[in-house]
């Protein structure tokens, strides 16, 4: 099964080249690498089509929500897994983790999508980013294993091509919890699964800038209002760069 790695981008000059470094290590394996861009202003468009990626702009002069620019990232996509991670994460021991996730989906038709656990990356981990990490990871793997009300966060999402045309993508209304929202409707249509022993790594960078407790703060209230209230937030995640 072919692997499509979509990466939503804005004004992500900075460490973009960086995150796609690490797809180098792929070339023995069947995938390729989308750039889905919300209108930089800055390189990012430049240093992804320079690295080798799949580069899909947005068609007009209006920022889109972060849903819809995964939508046309899977759009422009021709793989039969789509692997939505953001433009700072980087797959811990990519070749290995990559080859179990497709043979898993290959060998597993009846799961609709999978995510993993989430961290820091090792040179900038702290104690309280650990805690935190542990408290989230085990409850995202409840939630999609005991529960099974699906669950993921966008840093991270497998899911599977067929699926993600079922249930017609990311709604593009919502500003945030859209990550959330399409697992918890994969979750109605398949099996979500948890690599417990993969994880990714992501920059500290909302993190040291805001703090902790605002950072945990707009997470509960944005879920809280997607998945129990019902409403779309309507404020996008102020650019941390």
């Amino acid at each position: 099964m072919k692997v499509s790695f979509i990466l939503p981008t804005y004004n992500e000059s900075k460490g973009i080249r960086e995150t796609l470094k690490q797809f180098e290590q792929l070339r023995r394996l069947d995938h390729e690498v989308i750039v889905s861009d919300n209108g930089s202003t800055d390189d990012t468009v430049a240093l992804a089509r320079a690295a080798g990626a799949k580069v899909v702009v947005r068609p007009s002069d209006t920022r889109t929500s972060i849903g819809e620019c995964r939508n046309r990232g899977a759009r422009a996509a021709v793989g039969g897994l789509l692997w939505f991670i953001d433009a700072d994460v980087r797959i811990v021991d990519i070749e290995a983790t990559v080859q179990e996730v497709q043979a898993y989906f290959n060998d597993h038709p009846h799961v609709a999508a999978a995510t993993m656990r989430i961290t820091i990356y090792t040179e900038e981990i702290q104690w309280m980013d650990k805690v935190v990490y542990a408290v989230f990871n085990s409850m995202v793997y409840l939630m999609n294993r005991l529960l099974k009300t699906g669950a993921s966060p966008g840093d991270c999402m497998m899911v599977r091509r067929t699926e993600f045309e079922r249930i017609q993508g990311f709604k593009p209304e919502l500003r945030t919890a859209e990550d959330f929202e399409l697992y918890a409707r994969l979750a109605k249509v398949g099996e979500i699964a948890y690599f417990w022993h993969r994880k990714i790594a992501m920059s500290p960078r909302r993190i040291r800038r805001d703090g902790w407790p605002k950072v945990l703060g707009q997470w509960f209230r944005n879920w809280f209002n997607q998945a129990i209230l019902g409403k779309a937030t309507v404020a996008d995640w102020e650019a941390r760069r």
